[in-house]
């Protein structure tokens, strides 16, 4: 039998296209490794700050123990960034479980959100609340741990787990796409929810947040003799037509009693203003904008530096330096200064309860000469002045609303 009558030999595959090039199984199985020892990691870290933060809450609620706060603060800081890493990782590759680690990587920020209006409304029930966070933190620890590990071994998460990590475009794009049209929104709209809600509460209503953008509300008070006092919101910064509104709504035959402390033996080293940060939001400064007019008595109704405690001098210079000059080498070491106990209610008493009592005096004194008094001072202190004040026979008649800060294009 010739050759020429045998039948041709089949051409290797190799010989028929070219070689397709996969990714070995070790290969693979390494990369699955290392995001098991990552994954396990977070989860450790979340088991940490759980457990540390049960412990340290419970000490801290029934005997006021806090040996474990400075730990609890660094390892709770770790599973935070942790957190957040690992919610980047799950929008780049598809192998994490989401429904194990959502939760890891979730709930610190989402349980720091959720007690916000408890901050706001109900302060005293704190305690309760986080220690009830942190049981159910430890709680979701210890089914997550043996949902995965099955107890406590290392690693907590085995690579055969986990999906094959891979990248994807429309995987990533579509993470993306949802985190900033869906939670993003949601997120900004709830945090400006509770801003607006917790300026009314502490304001009492005489400042309020609004999308257009920041309202205060003047109160019109009258007494049993007919005397008034006009209680005017103002702000350190606003639109420059918020004072010259507020200005002209003042009648001709009034008193203005000023804010603005004063520094006869020159005890603050630093001037604080606010023309830095007006110029920077494109505002204008009460200092500059807010003037007297000819027509209106004005008259100075505030302390003098001088009647403020030696802390709340030195704090006040702190301040004044550190908008000055900014957070530099020489300015930065002040921000990690301890301060000594109750110092804050010390400084709330000197420039708030204090000043209040000064100026209520200020309005018993000009209104045995005058019929009407207008406070303009800052928002914060117009809830203890108008408190006093119906303390002492005021009733509301009316109220009325001026814009200080628009939201929208001028």
């Amino acid at each position: 039998m010739s050759h020429e009558n045998l039948p041709p030999t089949p051409a290797a595959p190799s010989e028929l296209s070219p070689p397709v090039i996969s990714p070995s199984r070790s290969e693979t199985s390494g990369l699955q490794q290392a995001l098991a020892l990552l994954l396990s990691l977070c989860l450790a870290l979340f088991v940490g700050d759980a457990v540390l933060s049960f412990v340290d809450q419970t000490l801290t609620s029934l005997i006021d123990v806090r040996i474990f706060s400075g730990l609890r603060a660094l390892v709770a800081l770790a599973a935070l960034v942790s957190g957040i890493g690992l919610y980047v990782l799950m929008g780049l590759t598809s192998a994490v479980p989401k429904r194990l680690f959502l939760i890891v990587a979730l709930f610190s920020p989402l349980s720091l959100l959720a007690l916000i209006p408890f901050v706001i409304y109900q302060t005293r029930w704190l305690d309760m609340l986080g220690w009830g966070v942190t049981v159910l933190q430890v709680t979701l620890a210890i089914i997550l741990v043996y949902r995965t590990a099955g107890g406590l071994h290392w690693p907590l998460i085995k690579p055969d787990m986990l999906g094959k990590p891979r990248f994807s475009w429309l995987y990533t794009g579509g993470f993306v796409a949802a985190n900033l049209v869906v939670l993003l929104p949601l997120t900004l709209a709830y945090i400006f929810l509770c801003t607006s809600l917790a300026i009314g509460h502490y304001s009492e209503g005489f400042v309020s947040l609004r999308p257009s953008g920041l309202l205060v509300q003047t109160r019109h008070y009258v007494d049993q003799g007919g005397k008034t006092v006009d209680l005017v919101p103002m702000s350190h910064i606003a639109d420059s037509r918020f004072y010259h509104q507020v200005t002209s709504s003042f009648p001709s035959n009034s008193v203005v009693l000023m804010e603005g402390v004063s520094d006869r033996y020159s005890l603050l080293t630093n001037r604080l203003t606010y023309k830095r940060a007006a110029k920077k939001l494109g505002l204008a400064e009460q200092q500059q904008e807010f003037k007297p007019t000819e027509d209106v008595e004005w008259a100075s109704a505030d302390v003098d530096v001088s009647d403020f405690s030696k802390q709340t001098i030195g704090f006040l210079n702190m301040v004044s330096l550190l908008y000055q000059k900014g957070l530099t080498h020489e300015t930065l070491p002040i921000l990690f200064q301890p301060t000594p106990p109750g110092f804050q209610e010390l400084l709330i008493d000197d420039v708030l309860h204090k000043r209040n009592q000064h100026v209520l005096k200020e309005i018993d004194r000009h209104l045995t000469e005058r019929e009407h008094v207008v406070i303009p001072w800052g928002a914060a202190h117009m809830p203890g002045i108008a408190h006093e004040l119906e303390q002492r026979g005021f009733h509301l008649t009316k109220t009325h609303t001026i814009p200080a800060i628009s939201f929208r294009s001028k």
